[in-house]
């Protein structure tokens, strides 16, 4: 596995656990020191959130769920990378044994710094709408 600190743009590696209403955000830097503490909000709130925190060494993973793409926009204007995480990394939250939302949150930050490519962990939008329904 390579180094992120060395081979990585990013200084920050944000998640966003996504809900109907709320989000719950929270980052890691290289070392997977907490640099961002979990933190929740209003849907309502985020934009105005992203505008004010999100810079472009950021890289956000966001949980798929009903606002994905929403959350999306917002965040892609603002930070250096975006991604949504695949089925399969939720899927390995979804089975913890100890779930909250704020521990949600540091193991999607945890897949997206500890990957060998930010990447791996989900996919842009122009990766999905490169699909054929």
């Amino acid at each position: 596995m390579t180094d992120p600190q060395k081979s990585s743009p990013f200084e920050r590696y944000l998640a966003i656990d996504a809900h109907k209403h709320y989000v719950v955000v929270g980052g890691l830097n290289a070392q997977l020191e907490i640099v961002l503490p979990a933190r929740r909000m209003d849907m309502e709130r985020y934009p105005q959130w992203a505008k004010e925190n999100l810079n472009q060494q950021d890289i956000v993973v966001i949980e798929a769920s009903t606002n994905t793409w929403d959350l999306y926009d917002i965040s892609a204007a603002m930070a250096g990378k975006v991604v949504v995480a695949h089925p399969l990394a939720v899927k390995l939250i979804a089975n913890a044994r100890v779930k909250t939302d704020k521990q949600d949150v540091f193991r999607l930050a945890r897949l997206l710094a500890g990957g060998p490519d930010p990447g791996s962990v989900g996919a842009s939008r122009s990766r999905y709408e490169n699909y054929a329904p």
